[in-house]
């Protein structure tokens, strides 16, 4: 039996966005995030969809399957994030002073496995499946900085 390679026509890969990991076409959503929230958070398609409803249940089976295709390589790079998270929280000494300062409100499109990290080591994370559940008016969440000019 033959491997076939498979189209995959809602996910693309370009180094402007997210640094050329495979993202869902017209997102930031990465296809590793999807993977992690399915495989390691054991999130349905239906509950990944609930999460972010900007996204559709087709794009996320092709990202599954995407996924599945190139495992390895996909798996070695959930690994390295969850390092780099490792690294930067031995940097932070993310000790109880850091989370008493620390409050962070992360968008779709920041890794889920990153914010479930920091909720682990004391931080006060929430992920936009977070601010959706509690319902935090809109003065609670994180604003863009003002445009400075050079």
């Amino acid at each position: 039996m033959q491997n076939a390679k498979v189209n995959h026509p809602y996910i693309e890969a370009d180094k402007k966005i997210c640094g050329g990991s495979p993202v869902i076409k017209g997102t930031r959503m990465r296809v590793v995030d999807i993977a992690i929230e399915y495989e390691y958070l054991n999130h349905t398609p239906d509950e990944i969809i609930n999460a972010h409803p900007h996204l559709k249940l087709e794009q996320i089976h092709d990202a599954l399957s995407y996924y599945y295709e190139n495992r390895k390589e996909l798996d070695e790079k959930i690994k390295r994030d969850k390092q780099f998270v490792q690294e930067l929280s031995k940097t932070l000494g993310m000790g109880e002073t850091v989370s008493e300062r620390i409050k962070i409100y992360a968008d779709e499109s920041v890794n889920v496995a990153v914010v479930e990290g920091l909720k682990r080591r004391g931080v006060e994370a929430f992920s936009a499946k977070d601010i959706g559940k509690l319902g935090l008016p809109t003065n609670n969440r994180l604003k863009s900085p003002p445009q400075t000019e050079r």
